[in-house]
């Protein structure tokens, strides 16, 4: 070997190439081949070919082995090492200013059919790698695949062969080589084995859902043999474990760990249902679901809706307070015009909040019927106590008129009719346009034993024989839809009327009493729970049981 190479160099620095092929510059010590101005140790330059010819290459080729099982030498491409802060050398192909270990400009053609990209790691010290094995990454930092239930984090195919020591070569990207525990067919999905620890596994045409893509396979072949894959690990897995299904148009809910399932959310990309697959609005909840609203002031009042302690507030102020907001601007439930508890005060619970003026009506916690208290109206055969609303309501062709009362005594007042009349509700005193629930006992003073109902043009709507008890509660319900009436007593229906009949007009609202002189009609008695409705509440001609708890003005609580 010496003496080739001394022949080599000898024959180099003979006259008949130092003058064309070989140059020394024996200033720098720099060699060139094919330069007269090497810019190194040694610059080799092919020039360029003549006219119409094509360049020559310049072929590095290591040592072949001999016979005998022996290695082939290397190629090695060794940049300089740093000093101090400096920077070291770096290899670059088709550019002169490499900035990493290796840098090539232009394309890679990795040719075979193991060409992997490659990088090494320490092998487990326990079991090792299997060549053409999946690996995976130990706590140790280690690459080993030991168990049939590995199903992801696969890092790549162990190139190198097996051991227990040192680096195990693993391709990461590229074409491979893998032992597959099953028969493959060209173009299949691949998939971590199930029956033996680190083999590949044909997953067929279809993706898998529950275990980690490794790639394709490239060839056909039989059941425990070496095939050609093309992997895919970079953001190739799908191995989510997601399992489940849904329902058009709902939102997806997780009902656990891994599974999905529909929610209560229906989205049709206009409106959105909660509990309703037809919203009609931005945002419908369907009926008998409501809405908690936690006390507390948000960051911006504006156009908001919330609660402070039992007042519902919207814009910054409380509904129905006169405030900056319009109360039809919330939506909780506005067929609700009035609502009265008559607990301990004259407070309209509906979002309209009118402004009741109570005028000697008192209230008492003992006997009621809902709540905590009902309202006593003290009326006599010349004065009476009653409540009223100087702010007009607006009556509408539907409309619910629905309280408790509670007799105590005969009726006290005799009208300029001739009747001892006591009245429940009116709107708009007496006239041609009002509405009014009202019971009479005939020509002499007694127990209610009849129930008549004026409405809109109509002064005799219903009219209607009732035995009423004293000191014993009943449930009063009235509905004007159109230009029929419907009469309840305790969810029973008692009378129905389809003579035709107006809406009243706008007026205000008086309760125990009538604002006309001659046809006062003091109540003797309690009211309870006293709700007007600008909606139909009960079926025309069917019972219903009367509420056994205060009314909700809505589904916001």
């Amino acid at each position: 070997m010496k003496k080739t190479l001394l022949a080599f160099l000898v024959m180099l620095v003979s006259p008949s190439y130092a003058s064309t092929t070989l140059f020394s510059n024996s200033t720098t010590g720099n060699v060139g081949i094919g330069t007269s101005s090497p810019v190194g140790i040694l610059d080799v330059e092919g020039g360029t070919a003549a006219a119409s010819t094509n360049g020559s290459p310049i072929d590095l080729v290591a040592q072949s082995a001999g016979t005998g099982n022996q290695s082939g030498g290397n190629i090695v491409l060794m940049p300089g090492v740093a000093t101090g802060t400096g920077t070291p050398g770096y290899v670059g192909v088709g550019t002169t200013n490499p900035k990493q270990e290796l840098v090539i400009n232009g394309n890679v053609d990795a040719m075979g059919s193991s060409n992997g990209y490659l990088t090494e790691i320490a092998n487990d010290t326990t079991t090792g790698t299997t060549q053409f094995g999946l690996a995976k990454l130990t706590t140790l930092g280690s690459a080993i695949i030991s168990a049939t239930t590995d199903t992801d984090g696969i890092v790549g195919v162990t190139v190198s062969p097996t051991a227990t020591s040192g680096n195990a070569q693993i391709a990461i990207n590229g074409q491979s080589t893998c032992k597959f525990e099953n028969a493959t067919t060209k173009g299949d999905f691949v998939t971590i084995g199930s029956s033996t620890a680190g083999d590949c596994h044909d997953a067929g045409s279809s993706r898998s859902s529950t275990a980690q893509m490794i790639g394709r396979v490239l060839t056909s072949g039989a059941a425990n043999t070496n095939q050609t894959i093309d992997l895919q690990l970079n953001g190739a897995s799908s191995a989510s474990g997601v399992t489940g299904s849904g329902t058009t148009n709902y939102v997806t809910k997780w009902t656990g760990a891994t599974t999905v399932g529909t929610s209560a959310l229906y989205d049709n990309g206009t409106e959105v249902g909660i509990g309703t697959n037809s919203p009609a609005n931005a945002l419908d909840i369907s009926s008998g679901q409501g809405i908690h609203l936690a006390s507390g002031t948000p960051t911006s009042t504006a156009n908001a809706l919330y609660a402070i302690g039992t007042s519902l507030q919207w814009n910054g102020a409380a509904i129905g307070s006169g405030g900056s907001s319009s109360p039809y601007d919330v939506y909780a439930d506005p067929n609700t015009q009035m609502l009265l508890h008559m607990e301990n005060n004259t407070n309209d619970s509906s979002i309209f909040g009118y402004t009741m003026t109570n005028s000697g009506v008192t209230f008492s916690n003992s006997i009621y019927k809902l709540g905590s208290y009902s309202a006593f109206f003290n009326g006599t055969s010349s004065s009476g106590d009653y409540m009223y609303s100087t702010a007009n309501l607006q009556p509408t062709s539907n409309m619910t008129v629905d309280f408790f009362v509670y007799f105590t005594g005969n009726i006290p007042y005799k009208a300029t009719t001739g009747l001892y009349i006591e009245n429940l509700f009116n709107l708009g005193g007496v006239g041609s346009s009002t509405g009014q629930i009202g019971v009479n006992s005939g020509t002499s003073s007694g127990v209610p034993s009849a129930i008549s109902v004026e409405w809109g043009t109509n002064t005799n709507a219903i009219s209607v024989s009732y035995s009423f008890s004293l000191n014993t509660w009943y449930h009063i319900a009235f509905e004007a839809i159109g230009s029929n009436c419907y009469l309840w007593i305790n969810g029973t229906p008692v009378s129905t009327s389809t003579t035709n009949v107006a809406t009243p007009g706008v007026a205000p609202l008086y309760i125990g009493y009538i604002p006309s002189s001659g046809y006062y009609d003091y109540l003797l008695g309690y009211e309870d729970e006293f709700r007007i409705s600008t909606a139909v509440r009960y079926q025309p001609g069917v019972s219903f049981t009367p509420p056994t708890a205060p009314y909700n003005p809505g589904p916001i609580q």
